[in-house]
């Protein structure tokens, strides 16, 4: 054999071996491992259905009365909705803690679900579904309803739950036990009052430092100006002006009752 057929022989067992190496299976690609790629996503969202706006929500803890958030929206101004709870009081609340209950529900999914007599499947009672631990219901603006009890906790971030009317047993990928807030009053809305500081034209301020002698401050607005009506006819200053915008913009840190007698006297 000379020099060349050598070297030609060289070079072909080194283009064999290369090829091999960069043809050959790759070890860790089992037939499983494939087949999981390949393999549909088992994951359903439990409202499945599509829903328009959301215009009013029922929650209810076990043992708890029903908490009713009804929404108002001026569809000639384009202005976002607004919400009130309308039972069991009536009051002004936070929009974005009631428009949550409509983005988590509408997010929930599960890849577990079980039916009556299903192997490993749980009691409704052992799922916290017989009662529910709390029950949500969202109707839109077609009247269009889907309610969702939602039970225990099974484990971090994973929650029973079941649509009404329904005998399976889904498990939700989230936490939900957070999902309504501990009482009434955490939804309403920290901003004391609504009105607009441009539309006060009068202001009266009773002193009662003094119980015994009380002293009311008057003040009315005439033009942009205000004027001191009593304890004494005078020019105010701006400062009255600047009040009122404090007035309006006040808001709570947090409520502690929403009843009169409550208040300390």
């Amino acid at each position: 054999m000379n020099f060349k057929t050598t070297l030609f022989l060289a070079a072909a067992f080194i283009g064999v071996l290369g090829g091999y190496f960069v043809f050959r299976p790759d070890p860790s690609a089992t037939p499983e491992a494939e087949a999981a790629v390949d393999a549909p996503s088992l994951e359903q969202k439990l409202i499945d259905e599509e829903l328009s706006d959301v215009v009013k929500v029922v929650c209810r803890k076990k043992d708890g009365p029903e908490w009713v958030f009804e929404s108002a929206k001026d569809e000639a101004a384009g202005a976002r909705a607004t919400w009130r709870m309308t039972a069991p009081v009536d009051m002004a609340v936070k929009s974005y803690d009631v428009e949550r209950f409509g983005r988590d529900l509408k997010r929930i999914k599960y890849d577990v679900s079980y039916g009556p007599g299903d192997s490993g499947a749980p009691s409704p009672r052992e799922a916290g579904l017989d009662p529910p631990v709390a029950t949500i219901t969202l109707t839109d603006k077609d009247d269009k309803t889907v309610t969702v009890e939602i039970g225990k906790e099974r484990a971090s971030r994973e929650t029973y739950v079941r649509r009404a009317g329904s005998d399976r047993i889904c498990v939700a990928k989230m936490g939900l036990a957070t999902i309504i807030k501990e009482k009434l009053l955490d939804y309403r809305d920290q901003q004391v009052w609504k009105f607009d500081a441009a539309d006060v034209t009068r202001i009266e301020i009773e002193d009662r430092r003094d119980a015994a002698n009380p002293i009311s401050y008057v003040f009315a607005k005439d033009g942009a100006e205000w004027l001191m009506e009593a304890p004494a006819s005078a020019r105010a200053t701006d400062k009255v002006g600047k009040m009122v915008s404090e007035i309006a913009r006040l808001r709570a840190i947090k409520w502690h009752d929403d009843r009169n007698e409550k208040l300390p006297m």
